[in-house]
Protein backbone atom coordinates (compact mmCIF):
# COMPACT_ATOMS: atom_id res chain seq x y z
CA UNK A 1 0.00 0.00 0.00
CA UNK A 2 2.63 2.44 0.81
CA UNK A 3 5.01 1.46 -2.22
CA UNK A 4 1.62 1.81 -4.05
CA UNK A 5 0.69 5.55 -2.63
CA UNK A 6 4.57 6.49 -3.24
CA UNK A 7 4.31 6.08 -7.15
CA UNK A 8 1.18 7.39 -7.67
CA UNK A 9 2.60 10.67 -5.46
CA UNK A 10 5.76 10.79 -7.96
CA UNK A 11 3.32 10.69 -11.04
CA UNK A 12 0.68 13.64 -9.73
CA UNK A 13 4.04 15.29 -8.63
CA UNK A 14 5.35 14.94 -12.12
CA UNK A 15 2.67 15.48 -14.27
CA UNK A 16 2.06 18.96 -11.94
CA UNK A 17 5.77 19.95 -12.58
CA UNK A 18 5.25 19.45 -16.25
CA UNK A 19 1.86 21.69 -16.71
CA UNK A 20 2.06 25.23 -17.05
CA UNK A 21 0.75 27.54 -14.60
CA UNK A 22 -2.23 29.35 -16.99
CA UNK A 23 -3.83 25.82 -17.08
CA UNK A 24 -4.74 25.44 -13.41
CA UNK A 25 -8.23 26.35 -11.65
CA UNK A 26 -9.33 26.02 -8.88
CA UNK A 27 -13.24 26.16 -8.26
CA UNK A 28 -15.46 25.83 -4.68
CA UNK A 29 -18.43 23.36 -4.35
CA UNK A 30 -20.88 23.81 -1.60
CA UNK A 31 -24.33 22.00 -1.77
CA UNK A 32 -26.40 19.72 0.14
CA UNK A 33 -28.00 15.82 -0.32
CA UNK A 34 -30.98 13.58 0.82
CA UNK A 35 -30.69 9.45 0.82
CA UNK A 36 -33.65 7.04 1.81
CA UNK A 37 -32.68 2.99 1.69
CA UNK A 38 -33.50 0.28 3.36
CA UNK A 39 -34.88 -0.70 5.97
CA UNK A 40 -35.97 3.37 7.06
CA UNK A 41 -32.98 4.32 6.49
CA UNK A 42 -31.98 8.39 5.83
CA UNK A 43 -28.89 10.70 5.25
CA UNK A 44 -28.78 13.89 5.06
CA UNK A 45 -25.40 15.55 4.19
CA UNK A 46 -24.15 19.06 4.09
CA UNK A 47 -20.95 18.73 1.23
CA UNK A 48 -17.96 21.74 0.95
CA UNK A 49 -15.39 21.04 -1.86
CA UNK A 50 -12.11 22.57 -3.46
CA UNK A 51 -11.42 20.73 -6.65
CA UNK A 52 -7.98 21.87 -8.48
CA UNK A 53 -8.06 21.21 -11.71
CA UNK A 54 -4.18 21.49 -13.93
CA UNK A 55 -3.31 20.56 -17.29
CA UNK A 56 -6.18 17.69 -17.74
CA UNK A 57 -6.31 15.81 -14.14
CA UNK A 58 -7.52 17.27 -11.07
CA UNK A 59 -7.00 17.03 -7.43
CA UNK A 60 -10.28 17.13 -4.56
CA UNK A 61 -10.35 17.97 -1.09
CA UNK A 62 -14.21 17.80 0.64
CA UNK A 63 -15.64 17.46 3.98
CA UNK A 64 -19.56 16.44 4.73
CA UNK A 65 -21.33 17.07 8.25
CA UNK A 66 -24.05 13.88 7.61
CA UNK A 67 -26.60 13.08 9.57
CA UNK A 68 -27.33 9.34 9.09
CA UNK A 69 -30.01 7.14 11.07
CA UNK A 70 -28.72 4.24 11.27
CA UNK A 71 -24.90 5.49 12.69
CA UNK A 72 -25.80 9.12 13.96
CA UNK A 73 -24.03 12.56 13.17
CA UNK A 74 -20.53 12.60 12.38
CA UNK A 75 -18.01 14.46 9.29
CA UNK A 76 -16.62 12.60 6.51
CA UNK A 77 -13.21 13.73 5.01
CA UNK A 78 -11.87 13.09 1.47
CA UNK A 79 -8.98 13.36 -0.69
CA UNK A 80 -8.91 12.58 -4.36
CA UNK A 81 -6.80 12.96 -7.30
CA UNK A 82 -7.59 12.32 -11.14
CA UNK A 83 -4.39 11.74 -13.01
CA UNK A 84 -4.23 11.41 -16.77
CA UNK A 85 -3.10 8.57 -17.98
CA UNK A 86 -3.13 7.00 -21.86
CA UNK A 87 -5.55 7.83 -24.57
CA UNK A 88 -7.45 10.46 -22.88
CA UNK A 89 -8.44 8.68 -19.86
CA UNK A 90 -7.76 9.70 -16.03
CA UNK A 91 -6.92 7.48 -12.80
CA UNK A 92 -9.05 8.23 -10.28
CA UNK A 93 -8.05 7.23 -6.63
CA UNK A 94 -10.02 8.47 -3.77
CA UNK A 95 -9.92 7.86 0.38
CA UNK A 96 -12.26 8.94 3.24
CA UNK A 97 -12.36 8.96 6.64
CA UNK A 98 -15.56 8.98 8.64
CA UNK A 99 -15.99 10.10 12.20
CA UNK A 100 -19.18 9.71 13.95
CA UNK A 101 -20.10 12.03 16.84
CA UNK A 102 -20.16 9.02 19.41
CA UNK A 103 -17.47 6.57 18.59
CA UNK A 104 -18.54 5.34 15.21
CA UNK A 105 -14.99 5.06 12.79
CA UNK A 106 -14.14 3.80 9.26
CA UNK A 107 -13.02 4.36 6.08
CA UNK A 108 -13.51 4.12 2.51
CA UNK A 109 -10.75 3.73 -0.54
CA UNK A 110 -12.05 3.48 -4.36
CA UNK A 111 -9.77 3.32 -7.24
CA UNK A 112 -10.40 2.96 -10.87
CA UNK A 113 -10.26 4.45 -14.90
CA UNK A 114 -12.68 7.06 -15.75
CA UNK A 115 -12.80 6.47 -19.62
CA UNK A 116 -13.85 9.65 -22.10
CA UNK A 117 -16.32 8.46 -24.78
CA UNK A 118 -17.28 10.18 -27.74
CA UNK A 119 -20.21 13.06 -27.48
CA UNK A 120 -19.31 13.75 -24.07
CA UNK A 121 -19.90 10.77 -22.60
CA UNK A 122 -18.06 9.05 -19.53
CA UNK A 123 -17.18 5.65 -18.13
CA UNK A 124 -16.16 4.99 -14.92
CA UNK A 125 -14.65 1.34 -13.26
CA UNK A 126 -13.90 1.42 -9.49
CA UNK A 127 -13.00 -0.94 -6.88
CA UNK A 128 -13.90 0.01 -3.72
CA UNK A 129 -12.62 -1.13 0.28
CA UNK A 130 -14.79 -0.22 3.18
CA UNK A 131 -14.21 -1.28 6.82
CA UNK A 132 -15.20 0.52 10.30
CA UNK A 133 -14.70 -0.34 13.80
CA UNK A 134 -18.30 -2.35 14.39
CA UNK A 135 -16.51 -5.28 12.53
CA UNK A 136 -17.48 -4.52 9.30
CA UNK A 137 -15.91 -4.63 5.91
CA UNK A 138 -16.90 -5.06 2.54
CA UNK A 139 -15.12 -5.19 -1.30
CA UNK A 140 -16.87 -4.29 -4.29
CA UNK A 141 -16.63 -3.03 -7.60
CA UNK A 142 -18.45 -0.22 -9.10
CA UNK A 143 -19.73 1.30 -12.58
CA UNK A 144 -20.54 4.66 -12.74
CA UNK A 145 -21.64 6.03 -17.12
CA UNK A 146 -22.71 9.93 -17.55
CA UNK A 147 -23.88 11.06 -20.85
CA UNK A 148 -25.23 14.84 -22.10
CA UNK A 149 -28.81 14.81 -22.48
CA UNK A 150 -29.30 18.10 -24.07
CA UNK A 151 -27.69 21.76 -23.03
CA UNK A 152 -27.86 22.04 -19.14
CA UNK A 153 -29.48 18.46 -18.82
CA UNK A 154 -27.42 15.24 -18.14
CA UNK A 155 -28.16 11.58 -17.23
CA UNK A 156 -26.63 9.27 -15.16
CA UNK A 157 -26.46 5.27 -14.90
CA UNK A 158 -24.59 3.60 -11.86
CA UNK A 159 -24.50 -0.22 -10.48
CA UNK A 160 -22.17 -1.91 -7.68
CA UNK A 161 -21.47 -5.62 -6.14
CA UNK A 162 -20.15 -6.14 -2.87
CA UNK A 163 -19.52 -8.57 -0.74
CA UNK A 164 -20.65 -8.48 2.86
CA UNK A 165 -20.32 -10.02 6.47
CA UNK A 166 -23.69 -11.69 6.23
CA UNK A 167 -26.19 -13.06 3.89
CA UNK A 168 -25.91 -12.34 -0.30
CA UNK A 169 -23.79 -10.11 -1.81
CA UNK A 170 -24.66 -6.10 -1.77
CA UNK A 171 -26.27 -5.56 -5.18
CA UNK A 172 -27.45 -1.29 -6.17
CA UNK A 173 -28.35 0.22 -9.40
CA UNK A 174 -30.07 3.52 -10.18
CA UNK A 175 -30.15 6.30 -12.54
CA UNK A 176 -30.67 10.18 -12.12
CA UNK A 177 -30.62 13.37 -14.50
CA UNK A 178 -28.43 16.74 -13.03
CA UNK A 179 -30.20 20.05 -14.54
CA UNK A 180 -28.50 23.19 -14.12
CA UNK A 181 -31.20 25.52 -14.98
CA UNK A 182 -28.59 28.72 -14.07
CA UNK A 183 -24.64 29.27 -14.27
CA UNK A 184 -23.04 27.77 -11.64
CA UNK A 185 -26.13 25.82 -10.09
CA UNK A 186 -27.17 21.94 -10.24
CA UNK A 187 -29.82 20.29 -9.10
CA UNK A 188 -29.79 16.10 -9.33
CA UNK A 189 -31.99 13.45 -8.83
CA UNK A 190 -31.41 9.65 -8.60
CA UNK A 191 -33.39 6.59 -8.04
CA UNK A 192 -32.39 2.89 -8.06
CA UNK A 193 -33.17 -0.22 -6.25
CA UNK A 194 -30.32 -2.10 -3.35
CA UNK A 195 -30.20 -5.49 -2.18
CA UNK A 196 -29.06 -5.90 1.30
CA UNK A 197 -26.90 -2.62 0.64
CA UNK A 198 -28.11 -0.53 3.55
CA UNK A 199 -24.84 1.15 4.67
CA UNK A 200 -22.16 -0.98 3.96
CA UNK A 201 -21.77 -0.74 0.36
CA UNK A 202 -22.81 3.52 0.77
CA UNK A 203 -24.16 5.96 -1.88
CA UNK A 204 -22.54 7.84 -3.32
CA UNK A 205 -23.00 12.00 -3.70
CA UNK A 206 -24.81 13.34 -7.03
CA UNK A 207 -22.55 15.22 -9.06
CA UNK A 208 -20.02 15.10 -12.41
CA UNK A 209 -17.07 13.85 -11.75
CA UNK A 210 -14.68 14.20 -9.29
CA UNK A 211 -17.41 14.68 -6.77
CA UNK A 212 -19.06 12.37 -8.40
CA UNK A 213 -19.21 8.72 -6.21
CA UNK A 214 -18.25 10.91 -2.60
CA UNK A 215 -19.99 9.23 0.10
CA UNK A 216 -22.10 10.58 2.15
CA UNK A 217 -22.56 8.12 4.73
CA UNK A 218 -20.48 6.15 6.69
CA UNK A 219 -21.73 2.71 6.36
CA UNK A 220 -21.60 0.08 9.23
CA UNK A 221 -24.74 -2.31 10.77
CA UNK A 222 -28.24 -2.00 9.90
CA UNK A 223 -29.34 -0.59 13.39
CA UNK A 224 -32.14 -2.03 15.29
CA UNK A 225 -33.99 -2.87 12.17
CA UNK A 226 -31.11 -6.17 12.20
CA UNK A 227 -29.76 -7.59 9.14
CA UNK A 228 -31.94 -10.51 9.19
CA UNK A 229 -34.89 -8.06 7.64
CA UNK A 230 -33.07 -7.02 4.55
CA UNK A 231 -31.03 -9.41 3.51
CA UNK A 232 -33.29 -11.11 0.50
CA UNK A 233 -35.49 -7.69 0.19
CA UNK A 234 -34.88 -5.66 -2.88
CA UNK A 235 -35.95 -1.63 -1.93
CA UNK A 236 -36.09 1.61 -3.55
CA UNK A 237 -33.83 4.26 -3.05
CA UNK A 238 -33.69 7.89 -3.72
CA UNK A 239 -31.13 10.31 -3.99
CA UNK A 240 -30.88 14.11 -4.37
CA UNK A 241 -28.89 16.82 -4.25
CA UNK A 242 -28.26 20.62 -4.68
CA UNK A 243 -24.76 21.97 -5.83
CA UNK A 244 -23.39 25.53 -5.86
CA UNK A 245 -19.86 25.98 -7.90
CA UNK A 246 -17.47 29.47 -7.53
CA UNK A 247 -16.44 30.52 -10.10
Amino acid sequence: MHVMAACLGLLIATHMVSAPAHAASLTAVGGYDHYAGAAGQRTDGAVGALVLGVAGGDLMVAGVRYDDSTIGPGTSLTAGVGVPVLGGAKLRVAGTRFLGDDSFRAWRAKIGPQLSLPGGRTLTLSYQRYQDNQSSHSNGTIAEATTPVMERLGAKASASYATVMEGPAAVQGSVGLSWSPIAHLELSGEVGAARNASAVAGQPIPGRQPLGGLSILGGGSSGGTGPSTIQEQVVRTVLVGVRVTLP
